[in-house]
């Protein structure tokens, strides 16, 4: 009997780490073909053929996937991704159905959602993990903490030099990481993000707004 616990164990826990891996791999690959896509379509806007081809290159790309076992038993939801419901090769479709430069903003929110998902996915396995070694001890917790201020930094840091419409989709993946920061059940010390409101980076003063707060958010951590 002993045996085969452990033999389920080792299957179990294995299957959770080539799911885990597997998303991973299938996110990176997205994000790349977003990009490709984004760098492309407006360039293709007078050529109805080289559309059709992006859309559907892009298409085969669509995630296998919705939900993400994690270490300790722990799901995660991956956010649904508009561009492959509103431009569906095999559905009712057709290039010009939706103009290039909405179709362009449309993948960059989709790849912006993308990043979103791969930050929380890779970060709270590790604090799972954590977690699951030491569930009384706040550490875990800290750091992951910290690792969030610092990507929101990083993200009005960009937008603060960013033009207007990459600041908005900025600001977008910025109120994307918060959301889902504002679902983790933080130690009192660390939950901020439970009072936190929508906010935005899409012009260079509130992006500085953003920066000082977090600045000073990362200095007060003990």
């Amino acid at each position: 009997m002993k045996k085969l616990i452990l033999a389920f164990v080792l299957l179990t826990t294995s299957t959770f780490a080539d799911e885990y891996k597997w998303a991973q791999d299938e996110l990176l690959d997205l994000q790349k073909n977003y990009t490709i896509y984004i760098n492309a379509i407006l360039k293709a806007s007078k050529n109805i053929e080289q559309i059709q081809k992006l859309d559907c290159d892009l298409s085969l790309k669509q995630p296998a996937v919705s939900n993400v076992m994690l270490a300790g038993n722990k799901a995660f939801k991956l956010y649904p991704l508009e561009f492959f419901t509103r431009v569906n090769t095999l559905g009712a479709y057709h290039p010009t159905n939706m103009s290039v430069q909405d179709k362009k903003y449309l993948a960059e929110i989709d790849r912006a959602k993308v990043k979103v998902s791969l930050f929380m996915l890779t970060n709270l396995n590790t604090l799972y993990a954590q977690l699951a070694k030491k569930p009384t001890d706040t550490t875990s917790y800290k750091e992951f903490f910290k690792k969030s201020e610092l990507h929101l930094l990083s993200l009005a840091k960009k937008a603060l030099t960013s033009p207007t419409e990459e600041a908005e989709v900025l600001s977008t993946e910025f109120n994307l990481v918060i959301q889902q920061l504002s679902a983790i059940p933080f130690p009192p010390e660390y939950s901020f993000y439970r009072r936190r409101m929508m906010y935005s980076l899409d012009t260079p003063q509130a992006a500085q707004h953003e920066i000082t707060r977090i600045t000073q958010s990362l200095a007060e951590i003990k």
